[in-house]
This record gives C-alpha cells, sequence and structure tokens, in this order.
C-alpha cells in the first residue's frame, strides 16, 4: 500500500516529518481514500475536522469515554492490570480453540471469514477482533497476515481499550487487521501519538504511517 499524507489543511506532508504529527488517520471511510493518509498538528484540528466527516460521532464519543470513564480509573492501575491481562489471555485462548474447532491455524483466512466477513445469525459474534501481529506482511499490498509461522498475534476485541505492555507487547507491533474504529497509542494510558484505523478488514503493515513497533495501548471502539 502506497499511502499518500496530507495535513488537516489538504496540503501535501512530507513524509520525513510525518512521525512529528500527533494524529494520523487512515482507512478509506474515513479518508475517502483507501490509499490516502491525513495528518494532524493538534488533536483540536482533528476534532474539528472530524466534525463534518462520517466518522465524526464515533470520534468524539472515543474521547467523551476517555476523559469520563477510562483516565479517572488511572488510580485503580493495580486492578486494572489484573483485569486486562486475564482478559487477554482468556480471549488468545478462545480464539485458538476456535482455529482448531475450524483445524485451521489461528492467523488463517478460514478464521477471519467464519469468525468474521461471513458471520450468520447461526454462527455467534464471538469474536469481533482488530489483529496485531509482530511480522510485517510479507506481500505487498497486503492480501492475508503474515504467513511466517512464528508469527505471535494479539487479538484486541471491540470495546477494549488494553495497555499492551501487561501482555508482552509493549512495542511489538508491525501489522494490523482492522473492523471498525480501532486507535494506536504510542504511549501508555492512551497518550503520545494516535494512529487512527478505520475500515472493515483493513489490512496494514505499520511502517506504512510510521508506527513500526511503536504500539504501547489500543482503543477498540
Amino acid at each position: 500500500m502506497a499511502l499518500k499524507f496530507l495535513d488537516g489543511r489538504d496540503g501535501d506532508v512530507n513524509e520525513d516529518v510525518i512521525a512529528k504529527y500527533p494524529v494520523l488517520v487512515v482507512g478509506e471511510e474515513a479518508t475517502g481514500d483507501p490509499e490516502l493518509a491525513r495528518a494532524f498538528e493538534d488533536v483540536r484540528s482533528f476534532r474539528r475536522w472530524a466534525e463534518g466527516s462520517p466518522i465524526g460521532e464515533r470520534v468524539e464519543s472515543v474521547y467523551r469515554t476517555l476523559e469520563e470513564e477510562v483516565l479517572p480509573h488511572r488510580r485503580d492501575e493495580k486492578w486494572v492490570q489484573q483485569m486486562q491481562s486475564y482478559a487477554l489471555e482468556r480471549k488468545a485462548a478462545d480464539m485458538q480453540a476456535f482455529a482448531k474447532l475450524a483445524g485451521v491455524d489461528v492467523r488463517d483466512e478460514e478464521v477471519v471469514r467464519r469468525a468474521m466477513t461471513e458471520r450468520t445469525p447461526l454462527t455467534p459474534a464471538t469474536f469481533d477482533p482488530m489483529f496485531l501481529w509482530d511480522r510485517r506482511i510479507e506481500v505487498e499490498p497486503p492480501q492475508g497476515g503474515p504467513v511466517n509461522p512464528q508469527t505471535q498475534t494479539m487479538l484486541i476485541p471491540t470495546g477494549w481499550w488494553p495497555y499492551l505492555g501487561w501482555a508482552g507487547w509493549d512495542n511489538k507491533a508491525r501489522s494490523a487487521r482492522v473492523f471498525g474504529v480501532n486507535i494506536l497509542c504510542d504511549g501508555a494510558w492512551f497518550g503520545g501519538r494516535w494512529l487512527w484505523l478505520i475500515g472493515f478488514n483493513m489490512l496494514l503493515n505499520l511502517d506504512r504511517v510510521f508506527f513500526d513497533r511503536m504500539t504501547t495501548s489500543v482503543i477498540s471502539h
């Protein structure tokens, strides 16, 4: 995927300085073009731009949830760490069991097909995750997950807001598969730079958006 970068004023952005922008947005639903990424100099300009976009309500919902329901719980960090660590371990085990039931590896396209893209009322929504992998997808443009058998997978279900350091995944993600609205943050407790990934079954090598091995916390909305 060869992305073109624009800033919030529709001006071209030099790729050499893109990593300095605190907000990046990728995904056709948000930008209008699958090969277009937008960069914003600050959160305020991003939120102002988003107001008139198809993702406006979801953007405001994320910031509202962050401010009202997430950050106030930093004082309970020990309990949150225990709960998230357990939940992430269980989700990984559940997905492994699902893949075994299907007779394939957890990274196989059959898992995505059965769990996500061809789900019916008779196949419950057991899984609704974003996939993070610790290796690049070997083929460009990506057609599936990494094929290297040593690839490790981190699953982030919709509605989860994990700090990846608690699961040994700090600065580990190199590629992603996205369903819905997901945000990768390079700081703990959702601080630092944000990369908004918006789409259904969107595959991306994170070095294409200068976020390779930088993800510390994740918002799956």
